[in-house]
């Protein structure tokens, strides 16, 4: 793990945003996955804590640390491409763009509407 990491907070899909963003963009992977050693208030033993993953080459650090903050556009990865090809996986968004990306929750609650954007 890299000394410096970004920390995204999620309820309970960190795994699943991991994964997403290790399908969707180059240079990206999920790594170590932490589970509960027990049950506890919020959860049961096995659940996931804690996911380490690289987006674009940068270390980040999923917690699933319960429904207090939500996610919004004050965070996102711009990762600027030559090629359609991140854009292409993330929803066939015009080539030579910066996508933005949300989270994968608020992808899942917008399914119907695509809600990514390209940015000139």
């Amino acid at each position: 793990m890299s000394k410096n990491n970004i920390c995204l907070w999620y309820n309970k899909d960190a795994e699943e945003a991991a994964r997403f963003y290790a399908n969707t963009f180059p240079d990206s992977n999920v790594g170590a996955i932490i589970r509960a050693p027990g049950n506890y208030p919020s959860g049961e033993e096995g659940d996931v804590l804690v996911v380490e993953f690289t987006v674009a080459g940068v270390s980040c650090i999923g917690l699933n640390g319960g429904p207090i903050f939500k996610h919004s556009e004050a965070f996102s990865f711009q990762i600027s491409t030559a090629a359609n090809a991140v854009g292409a996986r993330i929803n066939g968004v015009c080539p030579g763009k910066s996508h933005l990306a949300p989270s994968p929750t608020r992808s899942q609650q917008a399914a119907q509407k695509p809600s990514v954007r390209s940015t000139q």
